[in-house]
């Protein structure tokens, strides 16, 4: 999840029963669309600098390689590409797991 998933009134009482409630949504869509997997798989929840986290976790599960989403579109992201900040830039640049960033309306196949 990043900042753009989560519910926009950080102020509000509802704030975090609908941050709870987009958490357990993304974590059945992705138990959803890796039943099917054969391979051990598992779902972590951690905080931190996204690029970084990725890496962590690749090094505690010792991962073959590292599969994300293509990055956003807009002037935000365009910037954060062209400057080498954005999530798949940086994990691009790093030279321990190969990544293979998938496109955006990619679907699994069963």
């Amino acid at each position: 999840m990043t900042s753009e998933d989560l519910p926009v009134e950080t102020d509000s009482p509802e704030f975090e029963t609908r941050l709870h409630d987009e958490m357990v949504s993304q974590r059945e869509q992705t138990t959803s669309a890796l039943a099917s997997h054969a391979d051990t798989w598992t779902y972590d929840c951690t905080y931190g600098d996204p690029a970084g986290v990725i890496l962590a976790t690749a090094d505690k599960y010792d991962a073959f390689t590292i599969v994300i989403g293509s990055p956003r579109k807009g002037a935000a992201s365009a910037v954060s590409r062209l400057m080498h900040i954005s999530v798949t830039s940086r994990l691009n640049r790093q030279n321990r797991y190969p990544v293979i960033s998938v496109p955006t309306g990619v679907s699994s196949a069963r």
